[in-house]
């Protein structure tokens, strides 16, 4: 099973410039981020007077988990799609794409045919509340960092 999280993380340890690429562009989009959300955090405190006895609140930038892009994501998943494991057993995508517009940017030729679009697939459906039933069964460590708990 392919998973957000995993596929970045295995990308950003890859050796060689495409993973020293990863690398940068988490750390700058990161970077971004802390910063972005610092100011907010800054203003909002600005804002909320503090009484004698409350606990100080502190900026925390290690709770900053960074948004990717479509066109990123799409990088990082076409490679991990066309590494050997993918190509000779199949895959499972889990979490991403989301939208029709995600997997049309993930198997859309772009001037050639990749080797990674898929001959079949299918759509396993739920309601939310099922999903949410089974998952609520799972140990946290399972969930923990995906799209179900943001």
């Amino acid at each position: 099973m392919i998973q957000i999280k995993q596929t970045v993380e295995f990308a950003r340890v890859q050796p060689g410039e495409f993973g020293e690429e990863i690398v940068k562009t988490l750390e700058a989009i990161k970077a971004k981020m802390v910063e972005e959300e610092q100011k907010l955090f800054d203003e909002a405190k600005k804002k909320k007077k503090a009484k004698k006895g409350d606990p100080v609140e502190e900026f925390n930038p290690d709770k900053c988990i960074p948004k990717l892009s479509d066109n990123f994501l799409v990088r990082i998943y076409k490679w991990r799609l066309s590494q050997p494991d993918c190509q000779n057993k199949g895959y499972v995508l889990d979490g991403w794409p989301k939208t029709y517009e995600q997997a049309n940017l993930l198997f859309a030729p772009e001037g050639k045919v990749e080797s990674f679009i898929p001959n079949s697939c299918f759509l396993i459906e739920s309601t939310e509340e099922e999903i949410k039933d089974r998952l609520k069964k799972l140990p946290a460590e399972e969930t923990q960092g995906t799209h179900w708990n943001e």
